[in-house]
Formats: structure tokens, C-alpha cells, sequence
């Protein structure tokens, strides 16, 4: 089946016919505004590279400020006439300069761009097109916003000539105005102005004008008027008609120079003609889609990485068509459209129900999203929540192909319809109406068997090997996907046996006596009597056909009614549970919110309390010093009031030390708590070791330094090491560097200078650092004080110091 029959089956043409007027190619424009044949069909569906297309879709569409294509008319003929040798004119000429000058501007455009992937994908595909030199300084040429096509200084000779015409043709309208003043002549005046008449400039007449102007008729107006142009300006024009002519030479010769260099080039003009087509294509459905509002849904089995599945549904595969919000293209314009939702997660689905119950729309549906998907036209649906594979045959039967003239019943066309697809592989066929056209119980037998092959996994007909046109092969892996209309129940009771088979069925309000458009899993009641009643048939006529009817089909179609009666409140019941699961899904959402932002306020408060910390900390450590006397010059070592005010700040700053201290510790406890477990690296006192075992919050470790084993270790005594441990090996071959620590926890001045001291105090920190101490000791003695301020002083300005404390004669110093 060719696209321009599915898309008439699919009532998609008027879709179409809109989406066509948004290519560039004029000679479309202006064909899409009387008709749309196979032709232009054809060309606006065309897609050579799918991936390429979907690349580039997808590129464009996140860029802004893209260069706007020009119109451009069908270059086919062009293109021949140059690969025969042929020249072109200026007009068509100027139509390769269009192509020319914009892709100049677009590859401009993609070198510019700053790196992004999409923006390496455009910068890959413009390094591929290069234009030549002499093709560009020949666009160049052209001004197209010029009637002449050509810019003033692409010929000098030719501009010369423009030049001393347009001085002959102004002498001739001064000379026709001063005519126009003449008194003899004014009665015959039709008016005032000078009128161009083909490509001369002439004035207008009334009959008997002969008698006072001698002038040559160059034509007559609709109200019977003459166009005339005086004798004595016959000399002015002959020189007009001259120059026209040399200029008409000129041009004509300039005609076969350009048309000679584009011959030179007549590959690269092939091949940037295609490249135009293929842009064209992508602006078109980028364009289409942002005025209309519609989505870009790309074929799954085409995906590289992503394939989208909804993880509501355990039946999916990579083959289900899943529809989310769909909605016909020929129900865009209504109000009242209801969208369509579906999971074609099987490879038959048999939709059964109400008579106008949308069982046909359905159909059509599905084959027009999977088209569309296909020729990668954007569409109106949920795109993000919504699956179609890719297929490679697409066909519908569903008009009636009844022909007297051709001799052919409706069962017969439908049968000859059937057999022409019936070996075809990767298809997605829709058949409205099934059993239409015969006897119902043959044809569910008849049906069945072709449904059953048409899903065979392996199809195998040796009949059919001679005819190599009809069948595609005799063995190969089968994907199809069918999708049947019918009213008859019993071929879907029988299809119903096979796995492959999915059952929907349109439902009907009762109460309301009208269909719903809406679907259920299952067979569904045809409610003929109930459609007859609405259309007008009388009551009892209606109570005749039910007992024509019988007893037991009534029962049974009863047990179908209150079937979908329990369905549709189970469907009812269904929404609200989702609704309140929304709901609570909402809640939560909040809850979460609002945890996230009191955390988040928490830890700003944190970082204030923190903040205020640290500079009272600061503060207290200026007015120790202030206590030292360095600026007090009564003070001495031995001023009890100084001595007890350094004492008390510095025990202030203890407690403080120790209080933060603390809690960091607790909160690295409790951070660490879940981390602690048999085979975890821990400090214990400093030293490194490896948890041997656990049991009821009691450790046993081994050290990792001597390999010696501590029992009964609590959890508060170990701290949790996130660096890498590892233990000496001995190695014969390669040599080890050890540097071996003397690190010491108490460092006594006593009898040291200023300079001695300083020399131990950065020996000592150094060791004491290297050995990972984080607390030491310095006697430095009371004395005269000046190791004391030293010491405090080497104390205040050391950067790995976090505080100290002690007395007149020692100090505890606490390392980072």
C-alpha cells in the first residue's frame, strides 16, 4: 500500500496538506494550495537517514536565532540542463545563489557555537559541506532583493549601459510631461499621468487627439482610451530599444559565464540541492510543530540507549504501542475530542463493542501514530509517557472495495486485499470490520487461520515458493501487529484461546443510551437494540427483534452487560484510588519539602552559631593578651589581680574548647556508629588497627603497627578511618625507605634562650605532628616571664595550633 492510499484510509490528508505548506520548495507551496498527489506526498515524507533526521530534529530544536530558509523553486530541470551543457538564466541562477548563500550563513553559524554535544553534532555535519571559491564569489555577485539580480560593480560594462538607459528613459518622461502641459492638448487628456505599457512609458488619450498630436497607438485601455507615444520622441526611443538590446546581449553573455562555472561545479550544486531538501525537511517539522503546539515521538527500535517503558505495566516489551493523550489529526479542530490511551503490549488486538463507539477511530488511530512516527512528524500527544516501535510496512483495510465495474464483491476485494500482505514481515495492519461481506461463522474460521499466520513466529508456505514476487521469504523472524474491528463474537472467542491475542471493548452508558468512547479489557455487547431505539426504530419492533433474538443469546449478552457494568465501577473505584494515591504522593512531596528546608535552616543557623563562636573566641583571646600587660605598664608577673583574669579567660576557653569538642565528637560518633563492622579500619588511641570481631557492641581489633590483638574494646574508644590501611610486607627485591618518628608528648625550656627555645618549640611541633599527636605539653617555668610570653606568642600565631591552656609555669597545647 503506497502512502498516498494509507494516508486517504487514514483520513490524514488534510493533516498532511497543512504540514506541506511549511517547506520552502515553492513549486510545493503552490501545488498543496489546489492539490496534494503522490508527488508532493512523496517528497515531504521522504526521510533517506532516520537517525540523521531524528539527530538533527533534535539539535535544532534546543537553538535559537537559526538562519530562515529562502524560497526556493524545484531545481531538477536546472540540474539537467547544466549536466547537458545547457546555460541557465540570471533568474534561475539566482535561485543555486539562494541555496549557496545560505548554507554560507548557516556554516557560519555552526562554527560559532560554543562546544555542547548538540552543538559538536551541527559542528560535524557544516564540516562535511564546503563551498568553492569561485562558487561563493560568484553568489557574491548577486543582490536578490534587486529585479536585476545583479549587484552595481559585477560589470562594468553592463553597468555603464544601465546607466546612460536610465538617463534616456528620464529624458523621455520629462519630454512626455512637457507634452502633457501642451493647451491644444489638454481636452483630450484622460489624466495627468505617465502610464508604463509594456515596458514603455506612454500617456493616455481620448479618440481625435490625432488632429492636434501626431503619436503611435502602443495600446488601449479597458475604457476603450489610447496609450500613446508622441513621433517626435520616435528618435529618444529607437536609441531606448538599442540600449535595451546591448543590455539584453550583455546579460546574456554574463548568463553563459556564470552558467559555464557552475557547470565546473555541478556535483557540489547536486549535492547542496539535497542537502537543502534535507534541512528543508528538518525547519518544516521543527516549524510545524512550535505553531501547533505538538510533540516529537522518535521510533524506540531506533534508539541508540533510550528505550522508554512505563514502569506501571510488567506486559511491556520493546514491540508495545503505548498512546498517552493522542489525539487524530482530524479531531484537532474539535472541542469535544477525547484523547486516546492505550497499551498494545501483544500482537493482535481484537476490539469488539458498541455500534459508533469509537472501535474505528481506534483503529485509525494507532495507525496514524505509528505512521507519523514513522516519517517523524511531530504530533499531538504525550510524547514523554508515550512507546511506538518502528515499522517498516504500515497498511489498513477498511473501506469497502466493492466494484461492479471490476466484478469484484466486498468479501472478495477484502480477501484480495489480505492475500497481497499476507507474507509480508515487520507490519502493522489494521482490518475495520473483519467478518464485513459473508457469513459469519466461515468467516471467523477463515480469519482465524489467516490471523494465526499472519502471527506465526516462523512462516513457512511452500505453495508460494515459485512466486518469488509474492513472497518475501520462507523463513524469517516475524514482528507484525494487527489490529482488528469486528461485532461478531464468536472469531474473538476463538482468537481469545491464543496468547498473542489482546481483547478491548467499547463501552456503552446504559442510562444515557450513548456510547462513552471509552475501552475495557474483554468482549464487548454490539447494543444494536439499544442503537436502534436511539435512531427512531419503534419499541415494538424492537421487542419482536429480542425474541427473534432467543432466550439464550439474551442471557448471554445479559452476563456481557453486567460484566461491564462491574468493570466500569471497578474502573470508577480504580480513578479514585489513583486519585488518593496522588494525593498522598502530593503530601509526601510537601512533607519533604518542608524537611529539606527546615534542614537547610538548621544548618544556617549553624554556621551563625558558629560564626558567633569564633569571634567570641577571638574577643576573649584579645582581652587575654590585654591581661598580660601588654599594654599595661604597672603590670607585673606577680600581679595577683592580672594573673587570676588570664586564668579565668583561659579556663573559660577550656570549657569551651572542650564543650565543642564534644559534640563533634558525638556527631562523628553517631555518623560513624553504622560504619563500624568486623573488617573496618578504626584509630584506637591514636593507632591504627582492624576490627577483628563484634558482639553485643564489644570490639576486638588488631593493630595493624605490631600486630598485637586487644579484647573488650568499647564502641566510644574507636573513631572510624576512611583512609586505606595497609601492612609492611617484607620484599626481596626494590628498596624500602622508612623514616622513623621521635615524636614526643612533653617538651621542656627550662635553662634555654629565646632562640633555643624557638629552635625546640618548631622541632618539637614538627615531630609532634608527624606522629599525629593531638595533645601536648610545654613547661616553659615562671621566671621572668619572657619564655612564658614566647611561647604564648609562637602559640597565637601558629596555624595547626586549635588552642592551649595551663598556668604560669605550662601549657597544654591542642594540635589540629
Amino acid at each position: 500500500m503506497n502512502e498516498f492510499e494509507l494516508s486517504v484510509k487514514l483520513s490524514i490528508l488534510p493533516f498532511l496538506k497543512k504540514f506541506a505548506s511549511y517547506f520552502s520548495r515553492e513549486i510545493f507551496n503552490a501545488d498543496v494550495s489546489q492539490n496534494l498527489d503522490s508527488k508532493i506526498l512523496s517528497h515531504i515524507l521522504n526521510i533517506n537517514d532516520i537517525k540523521k533526521t531524528k539527530s538533527m530534529i533534535n539539535t535544532l530544536d534546543s537553538m535559537d536565532n537559526l538562519p530562515s530558509l529562502p524560497r526556493v523553486k524545484n531545481l531538477d530541470n536546472d540540474l539537467k540542463r547544466l549536466k547537458k551543457g545547457f546555460f541557465l538564466h540570471l533568474k534561475d541562477i539566482a535561485e543555486f545563489v539562494k541555496i549557496i548563500l545560505f548554507f554560507n550563513e548557516f556554516l557560519c553559524y555552526g562554527e560559532n557555537l560554543k562546544s555542547s554535544k548538540n552543538a559538536n553534532f551541527l559542528k560535524e555535519y557544516c564540516s562535511l559541506i564546503k563551498i568553492p571559491n569561485e562558487v561563493l564569489n560568484l553568489a557574491n555577485l548577486f543582490d536578490l532583493k534587486n529585479k536585476k539580480y545583479l549587484k552595481h560593480g559585477a560589470c562594468e560594462s553592463l553597468d555603464s549601459l544601465e546607466q546612460i538607459l536610465e538617463s534616456k528613459l528620464k529624458q523621455k518622461n520629462e519630454e512626455l510631461y512637457l507634452c502633457l502641459k501642451r493647451e491644444n492638448l489638454q481636452e483630450f487628456l484622460v489624466d495627468s499621468n505617465i502610464h508604463f505599457i509594456e515596458n514603455e512609458s506612454a500617456i493616455l488619450l481620448r479618440a481625435g487627439f490625432s488632429n492636434v498630436l501626431k503619436a503611435k497607438v502602443i495600446g488601449r485601455s479597458h475604457a476603450g482610451f489610447f496609450y500613446v507615444i508622441p513621433l517626435s520622441l520616435s528618435n529618444l526611443q529607437e536609441q531606448i530599444y538599442a540600449l535595451q538590446d546591448k543590455i539584453e546581449l550583455q546579460i546574456l553573455e554574463l548568463s553563459k559565464d556564470f552558467s559555464s562555472i557552475l557547470s565546473q561545479h555541478f556535483l557540489f550544486l547536486k549535492f547542496i540541492n539535497n542537502e537543502f531538501d534535507f534541512l528543508d525537511s528538518i525547519f518544516s517539522r521543527l516549524n510545524f510543530a512550535k505553531e501547533h503546539n505538538f510533540e516529537f515521538i522518535f521510533p524506540k527500535n531506533i534508539e541508540s540507549s533510550e528505550t522508554f517503558l512505563p514502569k506501571s505495566s510488567k506486559n511491556h516489551n520493546k514491540d508495545s504501542i503505548i498512546l498517552r493523550d493522542f489525539i487524530h489529526p482530524i479531531l484537532h479542530s474539535s472541542t469535544k475530542a477525547i484523547p486516546t490511551n492505550i497499551d498494545f503490549n501483544k500482537n493482535l488486538l481484537m476490539i469488539t463493542g458498541v455500534n459508533a463507539g469509537g472501535k474505528t477511530m481506534l483503529l485509525k488511530s494507532i495507525l496514524t501514530a505509528s505512521f507519523c512516527t514513522k516519517k517523524l512528524l511531530p504530533q499531538r500527544m504525550n510524547a514523554a509517557k508515550s512507546s511506538i516501535p518502528f515499522f517498516k510496512n504500515i497498511a489498513i483495510i477498511a473501506q469497502d472495495p466493492q466494484d461492479s465495474s471490476s466484478d469484484i464483491s466486498t468479501f472478495s476485494g477484502r480477501i484480495k486485499e489480505i492475500s497481497q500482505i499476507l507474507h509480508k514481515n515487520d507490519l502493522l495492519l489494521g482490518i475495520d470490520e473483519i467478518e464485513i461481506g459473508t457469513d459469519s461463522s466461515e468467516a471467523a474460521a477463515l480469519y482465524k487461520a489467516i490471523l494465526e499466520y499472519l502471527l506465526d513466529s516462523k512462516k513457512q508456505d511452500s505453495n508460494y515458493n515459485e512466486n518469488k514476487d509474492f513472497i518475501e521469504s520462507k523463513n524469517f523472524e516475524n514482528k507484525n501487529k494487527i489490529i482488528v474491528t469486528t461485532h461478531h463474537k464468536n472469531l474473538a472467542s476463538l482468537m481469545a484461546q491464543n496468547p498473542a491475542t489482546q481483547l478491548l471493548a467499547a463501552t456503552y452508558d446504559y442510562k444515557n443510551s450513548k456510547p462513552t468512547f471509552s475501552f475495557f479489557d474483554g468482549i464487548g455487547k454490539s447494543y444494536a437494540f439499544e442503537c436502534a431505539t436511539h435512531y427512531g426504530i419503534p419499541n415494538f419492533l424492537i421487542q419482536k427483534a429480542r425474541e427473534f433474538y432467543g432466550n439464550e443469546a439474551n442471557k448471554l449478552e445479559n452476563l456481557i452487560q453486567n460484566s461491564n457494568e462491574i468493570i466500569t465501577k471497578n474502573r470508577i473505584l480504580q480513578q479514585e484510588l489513583e486519585s488518593k494515591i496522588k494525593q498522598n504522593e502530593e503530601k509526601f512531596l510537601q512533607l519533604d519539602s518542608k524537611k529539606r528546608a527546615l534542614e537547610s535552616q538548621y544548618k544556617e543557623q549553624e554556621i551563625e552559631l558558629k560564626r558567633r563562636y569564633n569571634e567570641a573566641i577571638k574577643e576573649l583571646k584579645m582581652l587575654a593578651k590585654k591581661g598580660k600587660s601588654f599594654e599595661n605598664p604597672n603590670f607585673t608577673p606577680f600581679d595577683n589581680k592580672s594573673q587570676d583574669f588570664t586564668k579565668q579567660i583561659h579556663k573559660t576557653l577550656n570549657k569551651a574548647h572542650k564543650f565543642v569538642d564534644s559534640k563533634n565528637l558525638d556527631s562523628k560518633n553517631m555518623e560513624s556508629k553504622s560504619a563500624l563492622k568486623c573488617g573496618s579500619s578504626v584509630k584506637y588511641k591514636g593507632n591504627l588497627a582492624k576490627i577483628l570481631s563484634v558482639k553485643n557492641g564489644v570490639y576486638d581489633i588488631e593493630f595493624l603497627e605490631n600486630n598485637m590483638r586487644l579484647k573488650g574494646v568499647s564502641e566510644g574508644d574507636l573513631q572510624a578511618f576512611s583512609g586505606i590501611l595497609s601492612r609492611k610486607k617484607d620484599s626481596k627485591k626494590g628498596i624500602n625507605l622508612d623514616m622513623e618518628i621521635k615524636g614526643s608528648l612533653s617538651l621542656d625550656l627550662h635553662g634555654m634562650t629565646q632562640q633555643e627555645a624557638l629552635e625546640a618549640l618548631e622541632s618539637f611541633f614538627s615531630n609532634a605532628l608527624a606522629a599525629r599527636f593531638s595533645e601536648v605539653e610545654i613547661v616553659h617555668g615562671i621566671g621572668s616571664g619572657a619564655l612564658r610570653k614566647l611561647v604564648e606568642n609562637y602559640l597565637d600565631n601558629s596555624p595547626f595550633i586549635r588552642g592551649y591552656r595551663g598556668n604560669l609555669a605550662k601549657k597544654i597545647v591542642f594540635l589540629e
